[in-house]
């Protein structure tokens, strides 16, 4: 079991070092072209959802089986439209219809797919360690980095190439050390 906490831990740096290498913050890596333009409460903002997203995990593990993976996920959908109801006027933002049917339909089948995606992380969630299971949340960096190859033409540079292989890595890892931990018959 010590191996695999430190394996886990090795995992979540490496891991976190992919994701900054893949994104490139724009507190690590200034934009020249855009001197004026601050980014750190953007990298805040985004350091203080993931510790949310970190408490949620546990939450979700804590359940176990108890709570239906459904109800989280609606549940959060509820909590997401009463946030977003008050945030966007906050924001001086309105709320917009997209301006043609395609994009209102990927919109409908974006949200279709981020609804099945948070219902099987809260599955997985509920029967695996928070750890490893997190762990594999990063490779949706990864797919969203081929998608934006594939789809929009963007060409990676070296540093995002070392992010992406960097992720795949820890996800194999964390694969690799759970085989391990059940053909021991070690149990968590």
């Amino acid at each position: 079991a010590v191996v695999s906490t430190q394996s886990t831990g090795f995992a979540a740096i490496f891991g976190l070092v992919g994701i900054i290498l893949i994104s490139k913050p724009g507190v690590l890596f200034p934009d020249v072209s855009n001197p004026g333009q601050s980014t750190l409460p953007w990298a805040c903002a985004t350091l203080g959802v993931s510790i949310i997203a970190a408490v949620s995990y546990v939450c979700v593990r804590a359940t176990g089986d108890d709570v239906h993976p459904m109800k989280f996920v609606l549940y959060t959908a509820i909590v997401e439209l009463i946030c977003g109801i008050l945030i966007n006027p906050a924001m001086k933002q309105a709320i917009v219809l997209p301006p043609c049917n395609w994009v209102r339909g990927a919109m409908v089948a974006c949200g279709i797919g981020a609804t099945l995606a948070n219902l099987l992380i809260v599955r997985g969630l509920a029967l695996e360690n928070s750890g490893p299971a997190s762990l594999m949340r990063n490779w949706d960096t990864v797919y969203a980095y081929i998608f934006q190859i594939l789809f929009f033409g963007v060409s990676p540079d070296w540093i995002s190439i070392l992010g992406a292989v960097l992720i795949v890595s820890t996800a194999l890892l964390q694969g690799i050390d759970r085989l391990v931990d059940i053909s021991c018959g070690i149990s968590f």
